[in-house]
């Protein structure tokens, strides 16, 4: 099914990707879907407020929000503060890579979901990962790029350090050493790992649908379906640009964000 991108927010691109994805999802909706709606993870709020078009009573949670979101409760995924059973719908947007201890999330989410609860969570893939590494100096060049007509000539003046913010004397290393050095080099060419895995090469493993498949059954949930959405990277490059071939390149498998629909095991 072709997704009308005609309607879509055009003045931000990551809000454009997270309600193309969303939009797309929803139009796959099978199932008698009802709330009321968990989100994990709700951000700016963006998504909250198309689900709530769709679902009406939408709970978004959120350790660290980017927003003012209208009825948020702030509340980590892995102790989640409702009733037993509560939601019928239970949704997270590029969350569950960051959560440190998913066996406890999923038991919360058991908890908390209804026995015929449906719940659908998308992550990167491992090609958004591939996607991550290899475009990282474009992406750097750019911003450098971007940051030469701002450059303002040298200050004379002492600059006020963040040790000065706190009350402590400022200091500069003149000599930085090897190890610093090194940092700053791998800095230049590697991007920080996305998620909670601890180096490049984890994450690649993680975000294989194999390894997601894998979790959810162990945590007691089924995975009876699994969507390609997108194709994109991580960084705002060609924004807008061949729409249509990144939904073709999605329809063969070379995605970014895939979407897991779950269920309880065994109710």
């Amino acid at each position: 099914m072709r997704i009308d991108v005609s309607t879509l927010p055009k003045e931000n691109w990551g809000h454009f990707l997270r309600a193309r994805d969303l939009k797309q999802i929803l139009a796959n909706v099978e199932e008698d879907i009802t709330g009321p709606v968990l989100e994990i993870g709700c951000g700016d709020g963006f998504l909250t407020n198309l689900l709530r078009e769709k679902f009406g009573t939408v709970i978004p949670i959120d350790v660290s929000p980017r927003a003012s979101v209208a009825g948020l409760c702030i509340a980590d995924a892995e102790v989640l503060p409702f009733k037993d059973k509560k939601f019928g719908f239970v949704f997270s947007s590029n969350v569950l890579e960051h959560i440190e201890d998913l066996p406890k999330c999923f038991n919360e989410l058991l908890r908390v979901a209804q026995d015929d609860a449906v719940m659908i969570h998308t992550m990167p893939t491992a090609t958004w990962k591939i996607l991550q590494l290899t475009l990282y100096p474009a992406h750097k060049i750019i911003e450098i790029l971007g940051r030469l007509p701002h450059m303002k000539s040298p200050r004379t003046e002492p600059r006020t350090g963040d040790s000065e913010l706190h009350g402590m004397p400022a200091m500069q290393d003149t000599r930085p050493g090897r190890r610093n050095i090194l940092q700053r080099l791998m800095k230049a060419v590697l991007p920080a790992p996305h998620g909670v895995a601890h180096s490049h090469a984890e994450e690649f493993k993680r975000f294989r649908r194999k390894w997601w498949t894998l979790q959810f059954t162990a945590g007691g949930l089924e995975t009876y379906r699994t969507e390609p959405l997108y194709l994109h990277s991580a960084y705002r490059l060609l924004p807008y640009k061949g729409l249509v071939l990144r939904d073709l390149f999605s329809r063969i498998g070379l995605t970014s964000v895939r979407a897991y629909w779950l269920r309880k095991v065994n109710v």
